[in-house]
């Protein structure tokens, strides 16, 4: 979700007079806040920001208190985050694991391959997806 989040773009209109940088943004303004470019940022997430590693979220090897508190928003941030935002986490933990159980996963691509992407609502991949399936052997059903 940080690599690829769901929603790569989220609007927000500012309510009152907000100040970004040396920028003045008056109230009624619609700012669109890139995720994408935010989870890859180098200077939020180090010169590795476009490397896929879950141990970025394992709280034995990392600080939570040095991250920045909106450099990881997949749903979002703030009051206006995702209302699906448990729902979501706790259905997709579910799903994976699930799958995960009975099959094996693998993908042809590599690290080094670059994906195009399609931005609409939500982030898809242009080139669809490359995924092999292979059922796990001893798996009771």
């Amino acid at each position: 979700m940080r690599m690829y989040p769901v929603a790569p773009l989220i609007g927000r209109e500012t309510i009152e007079t907000v100040k970004l940088g040396d920028v003045i943004v008056p109230p009624g303004v619609t700012l669109f806040i890139n995720i994408l470019t935010v989870h890859r940022n180098k200077e939020l997430w180090g010169d590795r920001a476009h490397v896929f590693d879950p141990d970025r979220f394992d709280p034995a090897l990392y600080d939570a208190k040095k991250q920045q508190p909106f450099s990881y928003i997949p749903f979002g941030g703030g009051p206006r985050n995702c209302i699906g935002y448990k729902y979501g986490m706790f259905a997709m933990k579910i799903m994976v694991t699930q799958v995960l159980r009975k099959y094996q996963l693998s993908t042809p691509l590599t690290p080094t391959d670059s994906l195009r992407l399609s931005f609409a609502v939500t982030l898809k991949v242009g080139t669809g997806h490359s995924i092999c399936v292979k059922r796990r052997a001893n798996v009771v059903l």
